[in-house]
């Protein structure tokens, strides 16, 4: 069977599984290679192409008890051109690295994939710096909108598994700084 069968294959598949088998996806992002390859030639564009990191800040994810549990250069997001742009068009994210979106009032923030060809992991914080929600492993290129379970002032959006990886979990907070 020649790859380019099994790549098709694997795209009709994906996009052909209900949202709650797709939900279930735990593939690493780093195995992601082929599905990025897939979407890239589905999805012809120039705006598909690398991005480079801005460093703008630091964000430390800090268990309850105040433990670190991970610290990440962070790109900020903190106008309406910027939030609507995200991580779209990107096509890698590491560990280290992280984007966060500021707004001006706590509210159930609505987040989607479209245009982002990475799966990801939202981390939904409130006013008190406090995560109250984190969607993991978000389908890429998909309308689906993604809230928080209480109204959030902040996402952090990482790589897909992080929250796992590095025992994030809601309750825990973060702390955050501009360079």
């Amino acid at each position: 069977m020649s790859l380019s069968v099994i790549v098709l294959a694997a795209f009709i598949l994906h996009f052909s599984c209900s949202d709650s088998e797709k939900a279930g996806n735990n593939i690493p992002p780093q195995k992601k290679d082929g599905l990025h390859d897939t979407l890239k030639t589905t999805f012809p564009s120039s705006s598909f192409k690398a991005y480079e990191f801005n460093k703008q800040g630091e964000l430390y994810f800090l268990s309850y008890k105040g433990d670190t549990l991970k610290r990440v250069d962070i790109e900020i997001a903190n106008d309406d051109e910027q939030r609507k742009k995200g991580m779209m068009h990107r096509d890698t994210m590491p560990d280290d690295q992280a984007m966060l979106f500021i707004f001006e009032k706590e509210e159930l923030l609505g987040f989607w994939m479209r245009n982002t060809i990475l799966s990801l992991d939202m981390v939904f914080v409130n006013s008190n710096l406090e995560i109250v929600t984190i969607r993991e492993n978000t389908n890429p290129i998909s309308d689906r909108n993604y809230f928080p379970d209480e109204p959030a002032i902040y996402v952090v959006e990482v790589a897909a598994g992080f929250a796992r990886r590095y025992n994030i979990k809601e309750g825990d907070k973060i702390e955050w700084s501009r360079d």
